[in-house]
């Protein structure tokens, strides 16, 4: 069942991933799964439009079908064949990120931790509004115990992107669970609380509970640290 959820997720935001949306891979989890799980969320107004969003790229059918292709195996963890579609669709579209994006993905997948963060890197240099690769190489770096560095990339997103949500989110999950950093790590998470409010039809999933849990759970500790 749960592969076919998550295969249902990935046909249906494979193509606006390629065209411009964020695309935030809900498969990569770990045994800590809130911190890895960033899932897609409504944003705030039309007016606050994802800057990744701004400048949607025209595709062909064909390389469309492609990269669906591409997140279908990486859904399956058919990893080796993802990598061929995904190198195969860098080749063709050198200026797209998103495959990039996913070519990364696949390489830590793999365990091949040099080419990911390589090809992170690349994915943002291709595209300095995707603020997706950002949270993605943010996490990588977070996992591999670069905290500062990992800052570093939020904070870069949250500079072009200050109504992204999910990026608040991962922000402060970095400040609460690794760095100590209660007080900003309970500002993250009121942002993305009232992000995710502010979003039009706006319902009160998962996971914004689950973060409103950790902002009740931060204040409390606030609290006692000031006694």
């Amino acid at each position: 069942m749960m592969t076919k959820i998550r295969l249902i997720v990935f046909m249906v935001f494979a193509l606006l991933v390629l065209s411009g949306c964020e695309y935030i891979a809900s498969f990569m989890t770990r045994s800590d799964m809130p911190v890895e799980m960033v899932e897609q969320v409504e944003e705030p107004a039309k007016t606050l439009v994802n800057p990744y969003q701004q400048n949607k790229v025209s595709v062909s059918d064909s390389v469309q079908a492609q990269f669906k292709r591409a997140l279908q195996l990486m859904s399956e963890s058919n990893w080796s064949q993802a990598e061929t579609l995904l190198r195969d669709l860098i080749e063709q579209q050198p200026t797209l990120s998103g495959p990039i994006l996913n070519l990364a993905m696949v390489k830590q997948q793999q365990g091949d931790l040099s080419a990911a963060e390589r090809y992170y890197q690349q994915a943002i240099a291709t595209n300095k509004n995707n603020i997706a690769a950002y949270n993605r190489y943010a996490v990588f770096l977070r996992q591999q115990g670069s905290f500062k560095k990992a800052e570093q990339y939020y904070q870069q997103a949250l500079i072009i992107w200050p109504h992204s949500a999910e990026t608040h989110r991962n922000v402060g999950i970095l400040y609460d669970l690794y760095m100590g950093q209660l007080a900003n790590a309970q500002h993250h998470y009121q942002q993305y609380l009232q992000l995710r409010e502010r979003a039009p039809g706006f319902d009160a999933d998962k996971t914004y509970k689950q973060v409103k849990g950790w902002d009740i759970d931060l204040g409390r500790r606030l609290r006692k640290r000031r006694q």
